[in-house]
């Protein structure tokens, strides 16, 4: 069975549009200006432009991100930046720009302080782990 293409850069494009189109009349903007959560409602300038995304990032900006992060982006994620660098309007949760993208823990420290180290028993079982009796 042949892999899925990843999205091409004209189809994030024409799918981003059509979200921003639709957002604009959408119940979860509506509850946003209504409870005056600021920080999550789009600019004025998105507003104006009816885009919720940001300029396309460049091949430079993908490089950095992949340098510090120390691996090459998915093929769908690259073109997806090579779209909009970020996007907003997802509810509660934003698509950050390159520049901002990092390691969870370097983004965020302290979140998951405290967690058990990753290991066999730091894992919630899987519903097959449920059934292994560990036997050969």
């Amino acid at each position: 069975m042949a892999a899925l293409s990843p999205l091409t850069v004209p189809r994030w494009r024409a799918f981003l549009r059509d979200y921003s189109s639709r957002y604009w009349t959408s119940t979860a903007l509506r509850n946003l200006e209504r409870t005056g959560v600021a920080h999550l409602v789009p600019s004025e300038a998105q507003r104006a432009s009816g885009w919720l995304g940001g300029a396309p990032a460049s091949e430079e900006e993908i490089a950095a991100v992949e340098e510090r992060s120390g691996g090459r982006l998915s093929p769908s994620y690259r073109d997806f930046l090579w779209a909009t660098n970020g996007f907003t309007g997802i509810g509660r949760v934003a698509l950050l720009p390159v520049e901002q993208v990092g390691w969870f823990p370097d983004a965020l420290p302290g979140v998951g302080a405290g967690a058990p180290p990753p290991g066999p028993r730091a894992a919630p079982a899987l519903p097959a782990d449920r059934t292994d009796d560990g036997g050969g």
